[in-house]
């Protein structure tokens, strides 16, 4: 019996699945560092472990696609795009479990999924070391803690992957398929047309002949979106509803550029009269944006073209929406000047970002270079948990 197990070989997909669990693992062990140090001393052993999973994914965002999955849609809570209230809704029915447990049971088993095909799409366009390295960054990236929150971030990665990977294997009907799930997950889903298009383009050129599969793929990628917006336009008589109800969290439509100079201008004084929250926050999104944008030039030579203009338009799209208006969906209606609103957890889905940074790690020489960054990465993953977990907003 010994020998035939010293014979056995772990084959590449359960080794890629092992490191994905590996990972994942070693991001709940940073994330419950908040909890841990909120809750430590005020119940025994059981309760807090358990309080500590589930407080710390429970926040923000996370009521209103429990309300959704709970009660259903009402005009307010159109922006929030119905797949993952669903899937909530459906495995509450399933498992009985109550909505907070199945909200955070989807979105963590979407993560440990998210993990592994970033290192399968990492290996099948680059090499299996940069998709490790991917893998890892997205993992402990420092606003990962939402990957684990219930929130659509996990589902939405997911989708996009496996358009990713199907377009990267010529299987474009797989690709728009993928796509609707994106699109009727978050309204940029719909940029999953992009990679399509590029697939389009290089079939076009090969043959001189209309690529008829890649349209296929297109027109189910776009189908995604129109069917919530026939849905809206049934119930609501206006299709771009999930539009025009953004203006009750204060966004407004605002050119990037814009977006960018008014953003930078007013952060001196915005850290100056807010909390050492508000620092935190106002920080955490510029850095965000700083890196989006500096990552951006390098994208197109390091990753396909079609993957440069989804990140390109990936930025944008939150740069378009800031919040500089009155939000009126809380208790207490103010002003807010917010131009870089939520912009770090809108990073998580830039997936072509990851492997132009993973390419990077993986051309320096030395190792403790990569580890320091590593490092400092899941430091502030762990640190961030902290005031997440007393509820202070950070995106």
């Amino acid at each position: 019996m010994a020998e035939r197990l010293g014979r056995l070989e772990v084959g590449p997909r359960t080794r890629d699945m092992g490191i994905a669990v590996g990972l994942y693992m070693l991001n709940r062990v940073l994330t419950l560092v908040g909890p841990l140090v909120r809750l430590h001393g005020q119940l025994d052993f059981s309760k807090l472990t358990y309080l500590s999973v589930i407080w710390a994914g429970i926040h923000d965002d996370a009521t209103w696609y429990a309300a959704i999955a709970d009660k259903g849609y009402w005009r307010q809570v159109t922006p929030f795009f119905p797949a993952y209230p669903t899937l909530i809704h459906l495995t509450q029915w399933g498992t009985g479990l109550n909505l907070a447990d199945a909200g955070l049971f989807v979105a963590n088993a979407f993560f440990v999924l998210d993990i592994y095909m970033m290192i399968l799409l990492g290996k099948r366009v680059f090499s299996h070391r940069v998709g490790v390295m991917a893998a890892g960054l997205l993992t402990l990236w420092p606003v990962a803690f939402f990957m684990t929150s219930m929130y659509t971030e996990p589902l939405f990665i997911f989708a996009i992957l496996g358009s990713l990977l199907a377009c990267v294997e010529n299987k474009p009907i797989a690709a728009g398929l993928w796509g609707v799930l994106a699109a009727l997950t978050r309204n940029e889903g719909v940029l999953l047309v992009l990679p399509l298009l590029g697939l389009a383009w290089k079939d076009w050129r090969a043959s001189r002949r209309l690529p008829l599969r890649p349209i296929l793929g297109i027109g189910l990628v776009a189908g995604g979106t129109l069917l919530y917006m026939f849905y809206l336009l049934a119930r609501y008589h206006n299709p771009l509803v999930f539009v025009s109800e953004e203006h009750l969290w204060g966004r407004q439509f605002l050119v990037p550029w814009l977006t960018l100079w008014h953003g930078f201008a007013a952060l001196p004084w915005l850290l100056e009269h807010t909390t050492w929250a508000g620092r935190v926050y106002y920080l955490l999104q510029v850095g965000g944006v700083i890196v989006a944008l500096a990552t951006l030039p390098w994208a197109w030579t390091r990753v396909p073209h079609s993957w440069f203009w989804f990140l390109a338009f990936m930025i944008v799209i939150p740069l378009s929406d800031p919040g500089t208006g009155v939000e009126t969906i809380v208790m207490r209606p103010r002003h807010i000047e917010d131009y870089f609103f939520s912009f770090a957890r809108f990073t998580l889905p830039m997936i072509p970002l990851f492997f132009v940074l993973a390419q990077g790690l993986a051309k320096w020489r030395h190792s403790w270079a990569r580890n320091l960054v590593f490092g400092l990465s899941s430091a502030s993953l762990a640190l961030l948990s902290i005031p997440l977990d007393y509820h202070i907003f950070l995106g």
